[in-house]
């Protein structure tokens, strides 16, 4: 069981998933981020939208005859406009918090995958080890199946020497003996010659 590459893999596992999480969270600041421009620039045109209302109001105001209810209207309808505005600036206040909730989301994710990558790398190292360490220790454990085998190999050799059959082991003695009868007759023979030819001069 290998329980540092089962424990690097979780680690892998985990850094995957921080940096979608950082995926994530840059695209959900991204889409605050363009929330917020859109709520400002709809509060912009809506306060010039009420600017120019109000003039063309109070401008139509004086150049006739107007009477109270004229003027009441004229300041409700401006009182709603900037109730309008405070609307829209509540929008953007509400945008506003939105991205920084989003950056700092962003922030926390970053941080987390930092973390994630340097525990992987940490483990990643530890399996670097490992594995150095296993590829020797097979080695070594090959070794010492060769040097076994040489061992158990080297006595069954002394016993096959031992067990020659009597005759391979008295064939050398055979040999010489023959050779020595071989020479000895060859003697006697020689003898023999001699004593011939000595009786022959007689």
């Amino acid at each position: 069981m290998n329980v540092v590459g089962d424990l690097l893999r979780i680690k892998e596992f985990r850094e995957n998933r921080a940096e979608m999480e950082v995926a994530r969270t840059s695209h959900v600041l991204q889409e605050a981020t363009r929330a917020l421009e859109r709520a400002r620039n709809e509060l912009d045109e809506f306060r010039n939208s009420c600017d120019r209302r109000e003039r063309e109001l109070y401008a139509d105001m004086c150049s006739r005859l107007v009477r109270l209810t004229d003027i009441n209207d004229l300041m409700l309808t401006v009182s709603q406009m900037q109730e309008d505005v405070r609307g829209h600036e509540g929008h953007v206040s509400t945008a506003v918090d939105t991205r920084k909730t989003a950056v700092e989301g962003l922030a926390q994710a970053r941080q987390g995958h930092q973390l994630a990558v340097r525990s992987r790398e940490k483990f990643s190292e530890l399996k670097i080890v490992d594995d150095t360490d296993l590829r020797l220790e097979q080695q070594r454990a090959e070794d010492l199946e060769i040097e076994d085998i040489r061992l158990k190999a080297s006595p069954a050799r002394e016993l096959a020497m031992n067990d020659e059959t009597p005759d391979e082991q008295e064939a050398p003695l055979v040999i010489a003996a023959s050779r020595r009868r071989r020479f000895s007759g060859a003697r006697l023979a020689g003898r023999g010659s001699r004593a011939v030819e000595t009786g022959r001069a007689a």
